[in-house]
């Protein structure tokens, strides 16, 4: 990947295609794995890292279209100004007018197993919901209490979770084959085949290494890849994820993890702005400490200022200088101080990076994205990052200071 990185710009060192597109000297099963590893194939994650540095050239320097072309590879001055339009729907003109930066960032992420990406099969199945309790350890009961009661079973057996239902935790086995016994299980009913564009890893099993692949795949590989979670926006039988147990004489070995995935064709979009924050704020330190301010921050403000919690629409949460954990809450002009855990802050930042994220957030994802376009652009990244939190909605705001 650095060798890739090194070489982005390079005419030389790439094959052109008659769309101008790079397609590099790579033998087929390179091709397959870089493809499965990065979420892009050779040819597209070069022309995104191109075009990125391009538009970064044109938002920063002083050179020409022509000039910013040939420097980062492009045929020619139209052949950069169409793949904008195409990608950005502006003209170079107008983007040097946006407000909004577009950036797709060099890819970094470790990987720790190996996958495919290709359309698979979910064959028909019965679905058997198992409920208990407890949430730790459903898995493993869910299976037991399969075995237990079906000893002979030899179909394929599929399972994931299935959220909460009033007290109870559930967890769905889907079966293959039909007149099992469903003692201990409530019947979910029967499941249609369908095919779908999937990403498709496997891990022993065991709840660790279960654990770690899914975050790997979700926090590390797919928000780099050119795909997105199918569920994201739609909570269909067909676009959630699914747990293939691989079974013998009743124990379940090895589990196959099936991630449904669409293109994802968007660029990260970022802006420069100046960051001003009057905030209440409380701190707290060690295991948990994010949760440990949060919760003291509202137990305060209830008591202090119940009209500031009532109206509040977003909560700042940041790290401090002194390793603590801090969580505040916009406040009016009149505040300058508080009793007791409470404290007021100021924070004034010339500029800032800003990233609008909807849905959940990696923190340190975000923060590697950000820093990687401020060392790209010739800033210097500060600390920390600011993440606002609106209440009413699932959008965050993400803030890293320049210098």
């Amino acid at each position: 990947m650095d060798t890739i990185e090194k070489h982005i710009t390079d005419i030389e060192n790439a094959v052109r295609s008659g769309d101008d597109t790079y397609v590099p000297p790579t033998g087929m099963q390179i091709y397959r794995q870089f493809l499965c590893q990065v979420g892009y194939t050779p040819a597209e994650y070069l022309k995104r890292r191109r075009l990125s540095i391009a538009l970064a050239r044109i938002r920063s320097s002083e050179w020409s279209d022509a000039e910013i072309a040939y420097d980062c590879g492009y045929s020619s001055q139209q052949s950069m100004c169409r793949e904008i339009k195409a990608q950005l729907g502006m003209t170079a003109t107008e983007y040097r007018q946006e407000s909004s930066i577009y950036y797709f960032p060099p890819y970094s992420g470790r990987r720790v197993c190996s996958l495919t990406v290709s359309k698979q099969t979910i064959p028909a199945v019965t679905a058997l919901h198992y409920d208990a309790p407890r949430l730790r350890g459903l898995e493993s009961a869910a299976i037991h209490q399969f075995f237990r009661v079906n000893p002979e079973y030899r179909g394929r057996l599929f399972g994931r979770d299935g959220g909460q239902t009033g007290s109870s935790f559930r967890y769905t086995l889907y079966v293959t084959e039909e007149n099992v016994h469903d003692t201990g299980f409530t019947f979910g009913g029967n499941k249609p085949s369908f095919s779908s564009v999937m990403v498709v890893t496997s891990t022993p099993n065991s709840e660790k290494n279960i654990n770690d692949t899914w975050d790997w795949l979700y926090s590390r590989w797919l928000p780099h890849s050119c795909f997105r979670y199918a569920g994201k926006y739609s909570a269909s039988y067909e676009t959630q994820y699914f747990e293939e147990y691989l079974h013998k004489n009743q124990k379940p070995f090895r589990l196959k993890l099936y991630l449904p995935v669409v293109r994802s064709d968007e660029f990260y979009k970022i802006r420069i702005t100046a960051l001003h924050l009057r905030m209440l704020i409380c701190t707290a330190s060690g295991a948990d400490a994010q949760t440990k301010a949060s919760r003291q921050l509202i137990n305060s403000l209830k008591d202090q200022y119940p009209y500031l919690l009532q109206k509040a629409e977003c909560f700042v949460i940041y790290e401090q200088a002194s390793g603590c954990s801090a969580c505040g809450v916009l406040c009016e002009d009149g505040i300058s101080g508080a009793a007791g855990p409470l404290h007021f802050v100021e924070i004034k930042e010339k500029t800032c990076l800003h990233m609008e994220l909807t849905g959940g957030c990696d923190p340190e994802k975000v923060e590697e994205i950000m820093t990687d376009f401020a060392l790209e652009n010739g800033f210097t990244p500060q600390t920390p990052s600011y993440f606002l939190y609106r209440m009413h909605s699932s959008v965050t705001d993400v803030y890293l200071p320049l210098k």
